[in-house]
């Protein structure tokens, strides 16, 4: 079967129609502007991406420097290019540019992409047989089957006329078999060389140490999986509420229905609720903080931020990455020349 980037392209646009049939689309794919679908490339860019979904995006912005994360390239991106993506996803246009058809299938998550990828994927396996697919459910029987224990005989023990057998169905227990022309017999067990009696049967003393490793790996193994579930769905939730508010210099969790003084509360991001701060103390900022902090200016106001989104508090302003020149002109105060001072965060600094 010969395969085409086309059909690869009509793949991609009828997986999007089945997850908007489906109600499975983001907001940036369901609400289609390019405004949103900006915002969604951002949010998308703040989890760990491959190298091909890297090189994704770069080919759609058009930017070939490979030292720029593409959470800055798409920040800095004009979002009147995502235009003819919408008009395609409208069927407003036949068919579209690749790098737009490439884009689209990571911001699905198609789970093979690139088109070349796709390709040689289906003229192997045919494009029936797609992963991620449901598959039928097989049921296999396991039957367990139960080996007897050895049972470890002194050389110096006396001869007995006792004989053992294993319980059909039992757990590995032995049975001593009665007879009765024979008389109750005690089994005689040598240990460290002297001999006892003992009414337990003739496991009485024999340690399994076998099972009991065993148990005991599986007790620790049970033990350590429950406490690892435990801190990773800690990390993963927050201790209370879906949404949150911006409390000074971070993010907060609370629940949707508490309302807070001046707070505007709104709804839970985990990625912001970790990772997005505000830097009090500018002073730390240096050349290497370039591609990880970001700031805003508002009003002659300057704040530095730990990473990219809107601004906590006005909100209508998006951040931007910092660069060299703010770094110079309102950390390290290069060439300036004017005596007004320049608001940092909490802090006013005189320009000299």
């Amino acid at each position: 079967m010969v395969m085409l980037f086309k059909d690869y392209e009509q793949q991609i646009l009828k997986a999007y129609e089945q997850k908007k049939d489906d109600h499975e689309l983001p907001h940036g794919l369901l609400h289609l502007t390019a405004a949103n679908l900006r915002d969604e490339c951002e949010k998308k860019c703040r989890h760990s991406l491959s190298k091909l979904d890297e090189q994704v995006i770069r080919d759609f912005c058009g930017e070939p420097d490979t030292s720029k994360s593409c959470q800055t390239i798409i920040a800095r991106f004009d979002a009147d290019k995502f235009k003819p993506l919408i008009n395609f996803l409208n069927r407003k246009s036949e068919t579209t540019n690749s790098k737009n058809v490439e884009l689209l299938a990571w911001l699905m998550d198609f789970p093979v992409r690139p088109g070349a990828k796709w390709i040689k994927y289906v003229e192997k396996n045919g494009i029936d047989n797609m992963p991620g697919e449901e598959k039928e459910e097989v049921n296999v029987e396991v039957k367990k089957t139960i080996e007897p224990i050895p049972v470890l005989s002194d050389t110096r023990q006396e001869t007995s006329s006792v004989s053992v057998k294993l319980v059909s169905g039992n757990t590995g227990i032995p049975e001593i078999p009665t007879n009765q022309n024979t008389p109750n017999v005690v089994p005689i067990i040598k240990e460290h060389g002297h001999n006892k009696q003992t009414g337990k049967g003739v496991l009485g003393k024999i340690k399994d140490t076998s099972i009991n490793k065993v148990a005991s790996a599986m007790i620790l193994s049970l033990a350590i999986g429950t406490s690892g579930i435990w801190w990773f769905l800690s990390q993963q939730t927050p201790p209370n509420g879906s949404c949150m508010y911006w409390k000074e210099d971070h993010y907060e969790a609370i629940g949707c229905d508490h309302r807070i003084p001046g707070a505007v509360i709104i709804g839970l991001d985990i990625e912001l609720l970790k990772n997005f701060q505000k830097i009090t103390m500018p002073d730390t900022i240096t050349y290497a903080s370039l591609e990880k902090v970001w700031y805003s200016k508002i009003d002659n106001k300057i704040e530095f931020f730990t990473a990219y989104g809107r601004h906590p508090v006005i909100m209508k302003y998006k951040l931007r990455p910092i660069t060299i020149y703010i770094i110079d002109k309102y950390i390290f105060k290069k060439n300036t020349q004017t005596n007004n001072s320049l608001q940092v965060g909490t802090k006013n600094y005189s320009k000299v």
